[in-house]
């Protein structure tokens, strides 16, 4: 049922046509790759025009597009495409948290968790956009089922970190979900060893070679032309070996996030998603004194992945906004799987999930309207 919903609530949204640049990138990138097996850019942008002799590719990772342009290779290019593809990883997503779960022994939770995931806030939204995020949360997803399911063999170990190299092909963010794999394994050293030494290999072989001609911007930053990209710039002065001055501008750009939350600046939708993001990190906490022991590696991994992710965000980028909550997708739906078993009658299982149900539902219409309302504003673009 949750699945069958989760689908429904993947393409509802799916009204708008591309609205973004970064869709129209991913689109013809994916059409010309399913075309030709070419991953050259055709969709251009000025930085690397100027600096970098053609052929290059994109700035971005190599991952989503191969994907796409494989599907667009089976069933056909289109916007429609990309849209049944996120819809597959969203349902994915959800059945894997529900199978993680399971298997970790808290099958009440199971249905908790996915059902909440599925009402999570961007998540279904971002389904309708010609973006990476859905189909990036699968695979972290999928790399810590096999790790959950699989890990205690050989052979299990070895195929995580062949998804964990997908999964960093796809953007390398996938990175921060390193810890929570590793506290999967810390009981087995020589699964730890197997998973790492392949995520290794995969990305040295694989991840490398196909991203050795993106062109300049890695991390999504270009160089700033307004002088007020504050992470840009930190980025920039620590690749220039200026760390005093990476420093400063990191603390500066932490200090205006943090004063646009202090202030109230944030739109209520936002504030609501952030709301409830933190409520997904504070309920793992609070669960944790319940967890097995040999869950408690992977709990601490995640939490440690999700920290840092934090700590990049208020550093480099705008939290609020659309693209803060947009980055933190990768690591909310796997603080899921810290989601304790309901120790008490039925009642409180149908009751937590009424409250959070409402809460989400609430969260993803208001997201809805301030994500369209901020494409609206910086494109122009509207729905067909």
């Amino acid at each position: 049922m949750a699945a069958l919903l989760s689908v429904a609530i993947a393409v509802a949204p799916s009204f708008h046509a591309p609205a973004l640049a970064d869709e129209f990138v991913y689109l013809m990138g994916a059409q010309r790759f399913a075309e030709t097996g070419s991953l050259n850019a055709v969709y251009y942008d000025v930085v690397p025009l100027l600096s970098t002799p053609f052929p290059f590719q994109d700035v971005h990772a190599p991952g989503y597009v191969i994907l796409l342009g494989l599907v667009m290779r089976i069933v056909g290019s289109g916007y429609w495409t990309a849209v049944a593809l996120n819809a597959a990883a969203f349902t994915l997503s959800t059945l894997l948290i529900w199978d993680s779960l399971r298997r970790l022994g808290r099958p009440r939770a199971a249905r908790i968790a996915a059902g909440f995931f599925v009402l999570l806030p961007t998540s279904a939204i971002f389904s309708s956009w010609v973006m990476a995020e859905v189909t990036l949360g699968a695979a972290v997803l999928l790399a810590l089922w096999i790790g959950i399911r699989f890990g205690k063999v050989l052979a299990g170990a070895i195929l995580c970190g062949i998804a964990l190299g997908v999964a960093l092909l796809i953007r390398e963010s996938a990175g921060f979900v390193v810890p929570a794999l590793f506290g999967l394994f810390l009981r087995s050293r020589r699964e730890l060893v197997a998973f790492a030494l392949t995520a290794t290999a995969f990305v040295a072989m694989v991840n490398i070679p196909l991203s050795e001609k993106r062109g300049p911007g890695g991390a999504n930053l270009d160089k700033p032309l307004t002088g007020q990209a504050i992470g840009a710039d930190a980025v920039f002065a620590a690749q220039a070996g200026d760390l005093s001055r990476a420093v400063e501008l990191s603390l500066a750009r932490a200090g205006a996030n943090l004063h646009t939350i202090a202030l109230g600046q944030l739109s209520s939708g936002e504030r609501w998603i952030l709301g409830l993001f933190s409520v997904v990190f504070v309920w793992g906490l609070l669960g944790a004194g319940r967890l097995p022991r040999d869950q408690l590696g992977l709990a601490v991994g995640l939490w440690l992945g999700f920290l840092a992710l934090l700590a990049v965000l208020f550093l480099l980028f705008i939290v609020g906004a659309w693209s803060g909550y947009r980055y933190l997708l990768i690591m909310v739906p796997p603080l899921l799987l810290l989601t304790p078993e309901p120790s008490g009658a039925r009642r409180l299982e149908l009751t937590a999930c009424l409250i959070l149900g409402i809460a989400g539902f609430v969260a993803n219409v208001k997201a809805v309207t301030a994500v369209l309302s901020s494409v609206s504003s910086e494109t122009g673009v509207r729905s067909r």
